[in-house]
């Protein structure tokens, strides 16, 4: 079954993760390409524009329950 996203829903979902920074935002695309189910990484880089690093990192993350630190407060 083929999963097709609407335009006022990739514009709902593109505008919240822009929002966010760092690990609340790996968490929410991570959460969100669940939700998608099969294929929903592939679909949420191509149509969301959303790299597959951090959505993997959220992943990671979501199911070991350990938040990465991000090293911002460096730059």
């Amino acid at each position: 079954m083929a999963i097709v996203l609407t335009d006022s829903l990739n514009k709902l979902l593109i505008e919240t993760a822009s929002q966010l920074f760092g690990a609340a935002k790996r968490k929410f695309m991570a959460s969100t390409f669940q939700g998608l189910g099969l294929g929903g990484q592939r679909l949420a880089e191509s149509e969301l524009g959303w790299n597959r690093d951090p959505i993997r990192k959220g992943i990671r993350e979501l199911e070991s329950g350990i938040t990465c630190v991000d090293k911002f407060s460096l730059i």
